[in-house]
């Protein structure tokens, strides 16, 4: 994963009921990119790169774009935009799938169709003090 990139700390889980296919994945950040700025370059793009942390015997693959986005500047009467940058991150470890976003297109209606969203509750209850 690109050292670069640094996350924001809201996270949505999945859990993972039949194994992930790529063209769902490329689906996935295709669909959150669909805000990109015409005419522009993703500035980081990588699909499913396997990774393994040693020290912690963790291995996982991600997903990763990176991208121009333009959103109307709303304190103006007049038709401004800023340009932000928005990303996608998807993580597969195991039977579950983690999401990290900023600024993207809409993915909920993908993401509910093909995994189940891992409740905070749930999620917070395999932690132990």
């Amino acid at each position: 994963m690109p050292e670069r990139l640094r996350l924001t700390k809201n996270a949505q889980f999945y859990r993972v009921d039949e194994p992930v296919e790529d063209e769902l994945v490329r689906s996935i950040i295709d669909t959150a990119s669909d805000n990109m700025n015409p005419d522009s370059e993703f500035v980081i793009d990588q699909f499913r790169q396997e990774r393994n942390v040693d020290d912690l015997n963790l291995s996982f693959v991600y997903s990763v774009r990176v991208f121009p986005s333009n959103r109307p500047v709303y304190f103006l009467d007049d038709d401004f935009e800023d340009t932000v940058y928005a990303f996608i991150l998807i993580i597969e470890t195991g039977n579950y799938l983690a999401v990290l976003k900023k600024s993207c297109a809409n993915i909920f209606d993908l993401m509910d169709e093909n995994f189940t969203l891992v409740s905070s509750k749930e999620f917070s209850s395999s932690f132990s003090d």
